[in-house]
């Protein structure tokens, strides 16, 4: 193999699988700039709609007269279309969250690039207009950012994680964005899963993202998905009522990402 054929190669490989990477860095700093300069904080959920909690989120959201993005995925859209047009009709913001919630690191080009037009295809036929795709676990390609913005939508990520998967709560970290979800541990490695779960959702840990949140504004990562487990559905609803509650009173605006990019969407 020549050395020009190798460096092509090597190109290629790193504008499919960086260049995302980067997009991702540059976009969150933006995103931390605009939120903490406007006072603002996005409440996004994804995995959706899910069977018992979407119901749930929708009653605190709406008892706190909050709104929230949430982004589902095609099967579970497929699922309950009902529930996804409930929530358009409350005024949330829609974002597609792929059809299958494949992690494009992982599938075949094609497959990652397909998962994400089938997502952003089952709104459409629902639709629903959305500005928005974010990628399953927040691993994107070249492939499938120009798949969503072929389709209209921007592909986003998020500023701070609620912890409500298990994994590390708190602000993204440039290199927790390098390593797992769980901060590049495995949960039985360190600890058992439970007391690894349980310490990363108490009142503390979910007291800590919220003073960070409410004194730099960002993007929290929630999720809206039956997990089999109270204590992470429970964190997910904690979280949503006393970060609206709080950040209120410290005079910061629950927004939807729609007002996170206007300027961008406006222009558009």
């Amino acid at each position: 193999m020549s050395a020009s054929v190798l460096g092509a190669g090597v190109i290629c490989l790193y504008a499919w699988y960086g260049l995302p990477f980067l997009v991702r860095g540059f976009q969150v700093r933006r995103i931390s700039r605009i939120c903490r300069e406007r006072g603002l904080i996005a409440l996004t959920y994804d995995d959706g709609p899910s069977e018992a909690l979407t119901a749930r989120l929708l009653e605190e959201l709406d008892r706190l007269d909050a709104k929230g993005t949430f982004f589902v995925t095609g099967r579970e859209a497929g699922l309950r279309p009902d529930e996804v047009r409930r929530l358009a009709a409350g005024g949330h913001a829609i974002g597609s969250h792929s059809d299958k919630h494949c992690n494009a690191l992982k599938s075949t080009p094609w497959h990652g690039i397909l998962d994400c037009l089938r997502g952003i295809g089952c709104l459409q036929e629902l639709g629903i207009r959305s500005n928005f795709y974010r990628p399953p676990y927040g691993k994107a390609t070249l492939g499938t950012l120009l798949a969503a913005r072929s389709n209209g939508c921007r592909t986003v990520w998020w500023t701070h994680d609620s912890g409500d998967t298990g994994s590390v709560p708190g602000r993204v970290r440039f290199g927790r964005i390098l390593g797992s979800r769980l901060g590049g541990e495995s949960r039985r490695a360190v600890r058992g899963e439970d007391e690894l779960v349980a310490s990363r959702t108490t009142p503390e840990a979910r007291q800590t993202l919220i003073d960070e949140l409410i004194e730099d504004g960002g993007v929290v990562l929630l999720h809206d998905s039956d997990r089999g487990s109270d204590r992470l559905e429970e964190h997910t609803l904690s979280v949503t009522r006393e970060l609206i509650e709080q950040a209120r009173q410290a005079g910061r605006r629950i927004v939807t990402l729609e007002e996170v990019f206007e300027d961008d969407i406006t222009s558009s």
